[in-house]
């Protein structure tokens, strides 16, 4: 048996709802919201909950022979809702009585009321997935689409205590890391979950005292979904160990949510300092030290860092292959998820986009590249990012970056050497080669920035008086200071 919700609950139902919305910043004054209502007795009953808040007063609908329970708050938030309902398509006229239902209840409480009809069968069909995962994709699309239409910063949904408790429940069925088990968070971006912390029992509870009505639908029921299956198979059983098992699991989630945040502000952190973003994606370098040297550590910043660039996030499969290779147990190459891979080097992780820039005038035209100064007596120059260049020369030469066929002749060393056994003899990591600048007459190259010059530009007594000095000025693809 589910515990029965005492008249205590329901009475300070609304203000604990009004203390959770100011505590947890889920409203701002003067904001627009929209409540996500399918007309079930969890959004109605939000949805009647925000509606109060603006007018001090919880609306009811009582029954002829009953009083009404007015359950007062005394916060109010002043902020202007709306409701979207989303007409899925999947249970005919079912589906649309729901919407005329959630239609004439916005209308009685003078409330704007969006509606939005999606085919989620073919969606369905289309993403090859099971029609839940399909609708709950559609019905984002629309409480998406709608937001921007309205105007609207936030985006409420009446999840409550014991989806939470499934939610978590299901993580932890399919191996779920601390971010899986820390489960919903009542702030996620736009969408915010006021009844988060609240009982079924309660609400409905709440929606009878009142006399108000809502729909069922019988498919959350379907014992073939893996939500129905928890809530009608294995909840029932952890509650005769804990009758109030829903409440503990989601003291677990909480507890577990906290920490995870704590994590992320030092993972973050570290991020911020040992990742360098290029046209490619980018690097992640300080591998060997701590904290990165610890692979839960490291396994955590690959994933914050795949919400960064965007990637969807790596399997844990593909997580513990790179780790593997990042301690010098493999080399090379490693798939990530979406078309992402990555490569590794002694020093250095590379994260590589599917659709990586191949624009490398950026390394030519983002500042001022280089200056040229007189070449003054006692003028120091190391070939890597000052050089001496006879004046002749450098008038003939052009900036660019490698292209098939490019050779130099090395400072200090006899004969010719392609540019692509140059960068390998040099260990300059693959991803960066696209980017370095060359300083080049034809297919020789006379200066490789940042790694060394040609023979060529070696300055002789006959020379000196007619060179010049190059100093280049912007950072390096490589340089991460």
């Amino acid at each position: 048996m589910q515990s029965k919700a005492s008249f205590n609950d329901i009475e300070s139902l609304a203000e604990r709802v009004a203390q959770a919305i100011v505590t947890d910043c889920m409203i701002q004054p003067g904001s627009r919201v929209l409540a996500a209502v399918s007309g079930g007795a969890d959004s109605v009953a939000m949805l009647l909950i925000l509606a109060g808040m603006g007018r001090g007063l919880i609306l009811s609908e009582a029954a002829e022979n009953e009083a009404p329970l007015q359950v007062r708050s005394r916060v109010s938030l002043r902020f202007d809702l709306e409701a979207v309902h989303v007409e899925h398509g999947i249970r005919g006229e079912e589906s649309k009585a729901d919407a005329r239902f959630v239609q004439e209840l916005c209308d009685r409480l003078g409330i704007r009321c969006n509606v939005v009809t999606v085919d989620a069968p073919a969606l369905a069909r289309r993403l090859r997935t099971g029609p839940e995962d399909a609708a709950r994709q559609a019905r984002y699309e629309a409480f998406d689409r709608v937001r921007l239409e309205r105007g609207a910063e936030r985006v409420a949904i009446a999840h409550h205590l014991a989806d939470q408790a499934e939610t978590f429940m299901l993580h932890l069925t399919r191996g779920a890391g601390l971010t899986g088990l820390a489960g919903m968070r009542t702030v996620n971006g736009v969408y915010i979950r006021p009844l988060l912390r609240e009982s079924p029992e309660t609400l409905r509870a709440y929606l009878r005292s009142i006399g108000q009505r809502w729909r069922e639908d019988e498919t959350n029921s379907d014992p073939r979904q893996p939500r129905a299956m928890i809530r009608t198979s294995v909840m029932p059983l952890l509650r005769r160990i804990n009758p109030r098992a829903s409440e503990a699991i989601c003291r677990t989630a909480s507890i577990v949510s906290r920490e995870v945040d704590l994590l992320n502000r030092w993972t973050d952190g570290w991020i911020d300092s040992f990742f360098r973003r290029t046209p490619y994606g980018g690097f992640l370098f300080g591998l060997h030290a701590e904290p990165a040297n610890e692979d839960a550590f490291l396994a955590r910043a690959i994933v914050r860092l795949a919400s960064r660039l965007n990637m969807p996030p790596p399997e844990y499969a593909r997580i513990n292959a790179l780790l593997y290779k990042i301690r010098g147990l493999s080399s090379g190459v490693e798939n990530l998820s979406g078309g992402w891979r990555s490569e590794i080097t002694a020093s250095r992780v590379h994260f590589i986009s599917p659709r990586q820039s191949n624009d490398t005038a950026p390394v030519l035209s983002d500042c001022t590249p280089y200056e040229i100064t007189n070449l003054e007596s006692g003028s120091q120059f190391d070939g890597v990012k000052t050089q001496a260049v006879d004046r002749t020369l450098l008038s003939r030469a052009v900036w660019r970056t490698r292209r098939p066929g490019d050779w130099m002749r090395p400072f200090g060393m006899p004969g010719r050497k392609l540019l692509s056994d140059l960068f390998t003899d040099k260990h300059i990591d693959r991803p960066f080669r696209d980017y370095v600048p060359l300083l080049t007459v034809g297919d020789e190259v006379l200066w490789v920035v940042g790694v060394c010059a040609s023979e060529r530009l070696r300055v002789t007594p006959d020379t000196r008086a007619q060179s010049v000095l190059v100093r280049w000025t912007c950072q390096l693809i490589w340089e991460t200071q």
